[in-house]
C-alpha cells in the first residue's frame, strides 16, 4: 500500500524539531478533505511506510495483528486495539498476520483552533481488554460510523466528530493524571 506522495516537509517549530522528525525512507502525506472535515476509510493493509502528515487520526485494528511504529516506538496491534496518532508524528505499520484490516478516521486539520486544538497523547495505544477511556472512544467511534453508514444530517455528523475528539481528549487528561501520579509515586519523600 503507498498511502501518499512525498510532497513536502513537516510544519515544525524549529529547524532542529524538522531535522529530528525526518528519517531515511519517510514521507509527508498531503491528505484533502472534504467539507465533511474527515477521512473514513477500511483497508487490508500489508505495509505501510513511515510517513507523517498535518491530520491526527485514529486507527481501528479490525482483523489481524500490526506491528505499529510511532516515532521510534514499536508495539504490536492486535484486533479491537485503538491506536491515536497526533499530527506531525513520524508512524508506520505492517501486517503480521494474513487478511490484517484496519478502519482509519483522519482529522481535518481545521477543525481544530487555538481554543481549541488537537488532542496530544503519548503513544496513545488502547486495547480492548482495558477498562476505561478505550469504552468511551469506541462507542464514539461505533455511533460516527452507524451514522456514516446511514448517511444522517451533517450537523449531527459534526456533533459526532466533536463528541470522538472530547472523549480522545479525555483519554489524554487521564494519560496525563497517570503520569502525575507515577511521579509522585517515584519522587523520595523528605523524612
Amino acid at each position: 500500500m503507498f498511502p501518499f506522495s512525498v510532497t513536502q516537509r513537516p510544519r515544525l517549530k524549529s529547524q532542529q524539531q524538522a531535522v529530528a522528525a525526518i528519517h531515511e525512507g519517510s514521507g509527508y502525506e498531503l491528505i484533502s478533505f472534504d467539507a465533511e472535515k474527515l477521512n473514513v476509510f477500511a483497508a487490508e493493509v500489508y505495509y505501510c511506510e513511515p510517513h507523517w502528515h498535518s491530520a491526527p487520526e485514529l486507527i481501528c485494528i479490525l482483523s489481524g495483528e500490526f506491528s505499529v511504529t510511532l516515532g521510534h516506538a514499536t508495539s504490536l496491534a492486535a484486533a479491537g486495539s485503538m491506536l491515536y496518532i497526533n499530527p506531525d508524528e513520524i508512524h508506520s505499520l505492517e501486517a503480521r498476520a494474513p487478511n490484517s484490516q484496519l478502519l482509519t478516521i483522519q482529522f481535518a486539520p481545521n477543525l481544530f483552533d487555538e481554543l481549541h486544538p488537537a488532542p496530544q497523547l503519548d503513544y496513545a495505544l488502547f486495547h480492548q481488554q482495558e477498562p476505561g477511556e478505550d469504552q468511551q472512544i469506541r462507542s464514539c467511534v461505533l455511533a460516527l460510523l452507524e451514522h456514516l453508514v446511514h448517511a444522517q444530517s451533517s450537523f449531527t455528523r459534526i456533533a459526532l466528530v466533536y463528541q470522538l475528539l472530547s472523549s480522545l481528549a479525555a483519554a489524554r487528561e487521564k494519560q496525563a493524571d497517570r503520569q502525575q501520579m507515577t511521579f509522585k509515586k517515584k519522587r523520595p519523600t523528605a523524612s
